[in-house]
């Protein structure tokens, strides 16, 4: 069975490749004269998944298919734009969120533990796992921030007793206090440790097929169940 494919015209370009062979990929790698299946079906898969790799797999791949060099001419220089505007859309969502910012405080459950259906727990994933907090805490001091925070979770893990609805046992919480830092705290309050780093919270969607669907369509989809 053949991976997904990205966005990126030369990704899209290679897998309807893949597609029209017939062929199982490994049997596509061998074709080309490669002989190290594995390494070579990794270096296949970042142009697959990135859009970039080593040129010397398109031209093989040309050369075996009798693919005309002009249509990968074109797919690759519109890959490039395609990067170009990508990387220029990241920048401006990070100017964004930065500029943005809102506190808040993460409800940490271990990796993977999930109790219920998979799409209602990743509609819900961003209200449940999520704390909001006062505006203007921040201009507060740290002491009174955290102190605030620990009041807050420990009140929190009693109401739940403990539990987050879909996804068991809570065993920590992050306070979000930065874009680019967050505080660990344990379910009694106290602080465990200080991270620096954009934290990505939870983002309420789901991967379906190739397609990640966003929590606005989960929503419509699932509306009045």
């Amino acid at each position: 069975m053949f991976r997904c494919a990205s966005h990126y015209s030369i990704s899209e370009f290679i897998y309807r490749v893949l597609q029209d062979s017939g062929l199982k990929r490994s049997q596509l790698i061998t074709s080309l004269g490669y002989r190290n299946v594995t390494g070579d079906l990794r270096s296949l898969d970042r142009w697959l998944d990135g859009g970039e790799g080593d040129p010397l797999r398109i031209e093989r791949l040309v050369h075996a298919y009798g693919i005309d060099p002009t249509a990968v001419c074109r797919v690759l220089t519109e890959t490039d734009e395609h990067k170009t505007e990508h990387y220029e859309e990241v920048h401006r969502r990070e100017q964004w969120e930065r500029q943005n910012f809102h506190q808040y405080v993460f409800v940490e459950i271990p990796p993977g533990a999930v109790q219920s259906s998979f799409t209602v727990a990743a509609i819900a994933a961003p209200a449940l796992k999520t704390i909001r907090l006062p505006e203007g805490l921040g201009t507060k001091p740290e002491s009174e921030q955290i102190q605030h925070v620990a009041d807050l979770i420990r009140a929190h893990f009693n109401e739940h007793s403990g539990k987050l609805s879909l996804f068991g046992d809570i065993i920590g919480y992050r306070f979000v206090n930065a874009y680019n830092e967050s505080i660990r705290l344990d379910t009694a309050g106290s602080v465990i440790e200080r991270l620096s780093g954009h934290f990505v919270g939870p983002s309420g969607s789901i991967q379906i097929g190739c397609k990640t669907v966003a929590p606005t369509l989960l929503l419509r989809m699932f509306k009045g169940l």
